[in-house]
């Protein structure tokens, strides 16, 4: 072989042995891996610049979220919904959401790529032995400088999308803030939300003053609204105090105080007692019209209260029910002082009131009208989430004492409403000393074969089971039942029923209210909307039990370790899930 026939057969050669070269220096020195490393750091870090973009999106499914973080659901069928391109302009403005948007196609496109072009391939450990290459390895090798191209240009567009979200500092995305995770600022968060629990002792006093405080004839008693988060209480207007009882059925368990008491009409006057009672100690409503014949919204009158001490120079309110009236009627610039302020009480326990001198423009609207209209007026996600948070926090501190009964339904609960916020309250109506009561006979709520079959469960938190899937999905259990069961009212299985449950409009509901509670915790359908987080603390409501490292653990509500079982399997994880997607929630000021 002469001597340029050997340069140019070296020539020929030289491209394969580069290869191979290549090969064994990628395998020896795991650049594979490396790559494969790089390209999973380089989606982390995309997925949370995602996660921070949808944290203000309060109309976006947990089950989309989940599924675009995830790679699921595709980035390109999202860009063109056009309700989430309009959602995300009103957060940013025009020309950030189109750099953006960019930004986004971009790192997609690269991430897929790149994956694809890696195929499978998986570290491999370092070896001075050079094994024979595949054609697989051999074509890796020759997009070596194409990959390399390839995630220069992803950490790039992953640095410019996370300097676009950082000039975003007038959106939602900008003010959602995590938790804080330092050891200080558990501690601190913890001492706060100890400080703004106020003593169940206090609330037990107010609630016994407002018992004795009405001296009227109005019929249909006063509802009050007491604040889960400030010391305030709401009264709803009443619109005709002279109203007769002719028509009505009241049904009590005091002679002063009824927490969820639902009004009957019956011309007749006779309105089976049992079923009334019945109707009202169950979770679900079970006919249309036969829950609270109060009205949906109302303007409400704020109450400022305090517990006094020592010797205050206010007048004693003899009738709170005529003090309020004339509250209400008094004009905002009215001189008089006295008309706005007073006492309630005697020497043993008193409590100081007052009404602002502005009227707030605060509407209350209760629990089960505000869950009907949820389909209607499209409750946001955010709303709903909070006042579920609310809602456990509230049987946290509310249960020890007489606001919160263990059998509490939705009728002891509405929401303050104004032009920016929602908030809790529990609702529960209070009645004249001086009200003739004397042909009203309490008669105890019909048993149920639920609560007397599972006994390990609890009642008060079986229905904050309850209540967090309505919250949930917006709808109430009765509803989702009635749409599955559409074509299963069979005459005949309702007449075998009647035989064990009574009439027909008697039956267990509570019993029908979980399995169908059940059914939609392991479609996991709240988790798709809400979240996993949300859903765990939906079970161990439920199920009144939760697995810890130690083993399982019953929750029950007579138990000494309640109020920390229920702060750490319950309250404290709506905190944290909340926190992670809406930031901190803030607390209304009245």
């Amino acid at each position: 072989m002469s001597g340029i026939e050997a340069i140019g057969l070296a020539l020929a050669l030289w491209p394969v042995m580069s290869t191979l070269s290549d090969l064994y220096s990628s395998v020896k020195d795991g650049s594979a891996a490396r790559w494969a490393m790089t390209i999973k750091v380089q989606e982390r870090i995309f997925k949370e610049c995602v996660l921070k973009l949808l944290q203000g999106d309060e109309d976006l499914s947990e089950k989309d979220r989940i599924g675009l973080v995830n790679g699921d659901k595709s980035f390109e069928s999202l860009w063109k919904d056009r309700e989430f391109s309009d959602r995300l302009e009103s957060r940013l403005d025009q020309e950030l959401c189109s750099l953006v948007k960019h930004e986004v196609t971009e790192i997609s496109k690269l991430v897929s790529g790149l994956k694809k072009a890696l195929g499978e391939m998986k570290s491999e450990p370092s070896t001075k032995r050079m094994h024979i290459p595949t054609l697989r390895d051999i074509k890796l090798v020759l997009k070596k400088d194409e990959l390399k191209k390839n995630l220069n240009n992803l950490a790039f567009h992953n640095s410019a999308l996370r300097k676009l979200l950082k000039t975003c500092s007038s959106t939602v995305y900008a003010d959602a803030k995590r938790p804080a995770t330092t050891p200080a600022d558990r501690r601190s968060t913890l001492q706060l939300e100890q400080q703004k629990r106020v003593d169940a002792q206090f609330f037990n006093g107010f609630h016994n003053v407002l018992c004795k405080s009405f001296r009227c004839s109005c019929p249909s008693g006063h509802e009050a609204n007491l604040s889960v988060t400030d010391t305030l209480v709401m009264f709803q207007a009443t619109d005709d105090l002279n109203h007769t009882m002719s028509s009505l059925r009241h049904r009590g368990r005091s002679d002063t105080m009824e927490s969820d008491l639902t009004v009957y009409g019956d011309a007749d006057g006779r309105e089976d007692e049992k079923t009334s009672e019945w109707n009202r100690s169950t979770w679900s409503p079970t006919r249309h019209g036969s829950l609270s014949a109060r009205p949906c919204d109302h303007p409400a009158l704020l109450i400022k209260y305090s517990e006094s001490h020592g010797v205050q120079n206010f007048t004693p309110i003899p009738d709170l029910c005529q003090w309020i009236h004339t509250v209400q009627s008094s004009p905002p610039n009215s001189p008089d002082m006295k008309e706005l302020q007073g006492a309630l009480g005697d020497d043993v326990k008193r409590y100081t009131v007052r009404a602002p001198r502005k009227h707030a423009n605060i509407n209350i609207v209760s629990m089960e009208e505000w869950l009907t209209t949820c389909g209607t007026e499209s409750k946001r996600r955010r709303v709903r989430a909070e006042l579920a948070m609310n809602l456990a926090a509230t049987i946290l501190q509310f249960h020890p004492t007489a606001w919160i009964e263990k059998t509490w339904t939705w009728q002891n609960f509405s929401v303050a409403r104004d032009e920016s916020s929602h908030s809790l309250m529990i609702t529960q109506r209070f009645w004249s000393l001086d009200l003739p009561r004397a042909g009203l006979k309490s008669v105890p709520p019909a048993p149920s074969k639920f609560w007397s079959t599972f006994q390990d469960l609890d009642p008060m938190l079986v229905r904050l089971g309850f209540a967090l899937i309505e919250l949930a999905l917006g709808k109430r259990l009765s509803d989702i039942r009635a749409g599955q069961d559409k074509n299963n009212n069979d005459d005949d299985s309702d007449d075998e029923d009647d035989r064990s449950w009574g009439p027909k409009r008697q039956r267990d509901v509570d019993l029908a209210d979980y399995y169908t509670a059940i059914d939609i915790l392991n479609s996991n359908e709240i988790e798709d909307e809400i979240g996993v987080a949300y859903q765990r603390v939906v079970e161990a409501c439920l199920r009144c039990r939760v697995i810890s490292d130690v083993g399982m653990k019953l929750l029950k509500s007579n138990t000494a370790k309640f109020e920390s079982e229920l702060e750490q399997f319950v309250v404290e994880p709506l905190r944290r899930h909340h926190s992670s997607i809406w930031g901190t929630a803030q607390i209304p000021s009245y």
